[in-house]
């Protein structure tokens, strides 16, 4: 059984987790070597496409691998939300920096 840690660290399906397109993505080079591919999807590929599809996926696993540990280190600490120290400058509003122009004339030029 696992610990109570393990179960809040790691969610029980992928799927539920996260965009389902983008974890089917990210697994699919292990799928193609595990040979876990459905039936269908694998009778779409001809024999010899299929074998350099394998030769491929492999060559691919370690930056797939990569690409989930990152996907998940995003998806488990997604990015704080930034917040104004102080209040909004208008653009109509004096320039906080004390130049005496408006904010639109000054630092707020694009």
């Amino acid at each position: 059984m696992a610990s109570s840690t393990a179960s809040k660290s790691a969610p029980s399906d992928w799927f539920e987790a996260a965009d389902p397109d983008d974890v089917a993505e990210l697994l699919f080079p292990i799928e193609v070597v595990g040979d876990a591919l459905d039936p269908s999807e694998r009778a779409a590929y001809r024999p010899a496409d299929w074998r350099r599809l394998v030769i491929d996926s492999a060559a691919a696993l370690p930056a797939a691998i990569a690409r989930i540990a990152d996907y998940w280190r995003i998806v488990r600490t997604p990015t704080p939300t930034l917040r104004r120290e102080g209040p909004k400058v208008g653009r109509n509003d004096p320039c906080p920096c004390g130049s005496g122009r408006k904010f639109k004339q000054c630092h707020g030029r694009t």
